[in-house]
């Protein structure tokens, strides 16, 4: 009379205390199975893991599984335990005990930190990395509104938190033989490059791909882009300025705040601002006109590789029920937002939120699911038939009707 998930519990336990047993192949221990009663299982499996030997009660367990709740990641010791298998063309992954990355002291410390949420990316093959919980609710709308099914195409939202951990986690993922993608905030490319060349340096198309744009390596237009919008806000400072101040990166920065790098942060969201002012100072100005045009490039060639940086700053700065200087970082504001996405039209949402869709667009990488073209095959598998019918003599509605279900 017990639920299905305890009998199969009751099997697996007395599989894992039989002291007969040198080895456990166990197919989705999970099934029907409490998540609590899930992490219990994991324990015990644990207490008698290990090389058999005589007289003892350790034994080899394979276990294959889609729960997060049995997968044992506390420190990077236990990477090489864990295969990761995406499909039946490629080999799995398994991360070998003697790689260099397993010392990386940010990785380590990543890994020491991995939560439920960051678990659910294992099972992903492209995770979709942004910067918090505000980002993670708005890609989380606009999926939903657009129909782009992230986890359905494999992909799975993460919220990656503090600044300056989008790299690393990057290289995590990759590790794991993932593909990432990454939706970050401008700060990312206005600070410095370390999060493209993060990109640039593990594609084997990026080369190929900065050729055909002109240039001789992806190093080398990155560099270009860069040093064109750092030379413009040095020398365009004083005529972007009485823009670049009412953006929410200059109007939230600290006390302490460097300078400089706020006035790059600030500049570089405003040069993609559509506010009509803020157009004809950056179009009158061939300066600052041609560091649009050279991050444009560089933004898009990024994008190509699967990272995009949100061109207007934050998250935050594409809300239209609430104001980018006074809600970022606040979950509340998000929430507001996302009911507004879900009262757009898919028009409405795909225009204003550009830069967003088309991130999830690459994330899930899956086409959409139009119904019309199923039922267009169906009929057309009836239609030749049915055309041949009507040519014999005495066919009718039912000789059609009933041709028609034989067919299907």
């Amino acid at each position: 009379r017990e639920a299905s998930g305890l009998l199969h519990l009751v099997g697996i336990l007395c599989a894992v205390y039989n002291d007969e047993y040198g080895a456990l192949l166990i197919d989705e221990p999970e099934v029907s199975l409490h998540p609590q009663l899930q992490a219990f299982l994991l324990g015990e499996m644990q207490r008698v893991c290990g090389t058999p030997q005589p007289n003892g009660n350790q034994k080899i367990i394979v276990i294959a599984t889609h729960s997060t709740e049995l997968v044992q990641l506390a420190s990077t010791a236990d990477l090489p335990s864990i295969v990761f298998c995406y499909d039946l063309r490629n080999a799995p992954v398994q991360v070998q005990a003697s790689a260099g990355e397993l010392a990386n002291k940010k990785i380590r410390n990543l890994v020491a930190r991995l939560g439920q949420e960051h678990k659910l990316a294992l099972f992903s093959k492209r995770p979709l990395l942004v910067e918090g919980p505000s980002d993670s609710i708005v890609c989380s709308a606009l999926s939903r509104r657009l129909e782009l099914h992230l986890e359905a195409a494999g992909s799975q939202l993460l919220p990656v938190i503090g600044t300056g951990q989008m790299p690393v986690v990057v290289k995590f993922m990759r590790m794991l033989g993932k593909a990432p993608v990454v939706l970050a905030d401008a700060d990312a490319v206005a600070d410095g490059l370390e999060l493209a060349n993060e990109f640039v340096a593990h594609d084997s198309a990026a080369q190929r791909m900065a050729e055909d744009l002109g240039f001789s390596s992806p190093q080398h237009l990155l560099a270009t882009g860069y040093s064109s919008f750092c030379n413009a806000v040095d020398q365009e400072w004083p005529t972007i300025a009485p823009h670049a101040k009412k953006h929410p990166y200059w109007l939230t920065k600290s006390a302490d705040a460097d300078e400089l790098q706020t006035k790059r942060r600030a500049v570089f969201g405003t040069l993609f601002s559509k506010h009509p002012g803020i157009l004809a100072t950056v179009d009158g100005n061939a300066t600052l006109r041609g560091a649009k045009a050279q991050l444009n490039v560089l933004l898009c060639f990024l994008e190509k590789l699967g990272c995009f940086i949100l061109r207007l700053g934050t998250i935050e700065c594409y809300y239209q029920v609430s104001d980018p200087a006074i809600s970022i970082e606040k979950a509340s504001a998000a929430v507001e937002e996302m009911a507004h996405i879900q009262a757009l039209s898919a028009t409405d949402a795909r225009t204003h939120y550009a830069d967003i869709v088309r991130c999830i667009q690459k994330a899930s990488d899956a086409r959409p699911i139009i119904e019309a073209e199923a039922l267009r095959d169906i009929l057309l598998s009836i239609a030749a038939p049915a055309v041949a019918s009507l040519r014999t003599p005495g066919a009718d509605s039912t000789a059609l009707q009933n041709m028609a279900r034989n067919i299907l």
